[in-house]
């Protein structure tokens, strides 16, 4: 009778120990899935934003000007590159697709990559916002404050985004 209650103790213990163990391991792939899931996010969200500005081509505007008036273009000196960036924002015009392009995708469009809060949903992360904009919309301008846009949330509890850019200094000739 002892020695069964000594092997059920021996053998009580070393499945508690194994449970312990169990337990910790399942807790720490969680761990690492939630890391991994973490990276793919941010790796589609810098892809993303590569991908935008890479497609990017200097499209000038002029200021209260349709950017499809090419007379306007070609007398008025003064014109505007169609890019603002911030810190914490960037804005410019692309000609990669949309993200939720269906069919025929627009020749371009307007993409808004900011950390803030969700104007449908009221979440708050890394927001992408875009506009298109096409040959039939000669009455609208770029970077205009329409609200024609379609918010996407990206990542959720961002602490910040930061955008850094290069100054180019214009040369004398």
């Amino acid at each position: 009778l002892l020695e069964l209650i000594l092997a059920l103790g021996v053998v009580g213990f070393i499945v508690v120990i194994s449970l312990g163990a169990i337990r910790l391991g399942t807790s720490t792939q969680e761990i690492g899935y939630s890391k991994i899931d973490t990276f793919q996010r941010l790796r589609f969200i810098e892809n993303l934003i590569a991908q935008k500005i890479k497609s990017i081509y200097p499209v000038f505007i002029f200021p209260d000007e349709s950017i499809f008036n090419s007379k306007k273009f070609k007398n008025n000196p003064k014109r505007f590159l169609a890019f603002e960036g911030t810190s914490d924002s960037i804005r410019f015009v692309t000609f990669s697709a949309p993200l939720t392009s269906q069919g025929k995708s627009p020749w371009m469009h307007e993409t808004t990559f900011y950390n803030g809060e969700h104007p449908e949903s009221g979440k708050s992360g890394i927001i992408m916002a875009e506009r298109t904009i096409t040959s039939d919309h000669k009455t609208k301008h770029v970077f205009n404050n329409s609200d024609q846009r379609r918010y996407f949330l990206l990542a959720e509890n961002v602490a910040y985004l930061k955008f850094r850019y290069y100054q180019i200094k214009e040369l004398s000739s």
